[in-house]
């Protein structure tokens, strides 16, 4: 496995890149993924970001087909209730 940054977080996470595999006919790697508290999970993301196959200790998900298509502008419209928030930077 090959380690990967994950950054200087309050609380550290360990990100180790797996294989490389397909789901749904789409080429994806595995990511294992291990937080300082509560349990560890793996992800399979594609180079565009699109997670296809996730697995923790008690949940599972697995794309069983992908269908890129365009989407309406309306989509992407806040609805009125939204609330701003307001991010701080990662420490350093």
């Amino acid at each position: 496995r090959e380690r990967v940054a994950a950054g200087d977080w309050e609380f550290p996470i360990r990100v180790w890149r797996g294989a490389d595999k397909t789901v749904a006919g789409l080429k994806c790697t595995d990511w294992d993924v291990t937080p300082p508290k509560g349990d560890a999970w793996t992800a399979c993301i594609t180079p565009d970001g699109v997670v296809l196959h996730s697995a923790g200790a008690t949940r599972e998900m697995e794309a069983t087909a992908v269908k890129f298509a365009p989407l309406a502008a309306s989509t992407f419209v806040p609805t009125p209730d939204l609330k701003p928030m307001v991010l701080t930077p990662a420490p350093k």
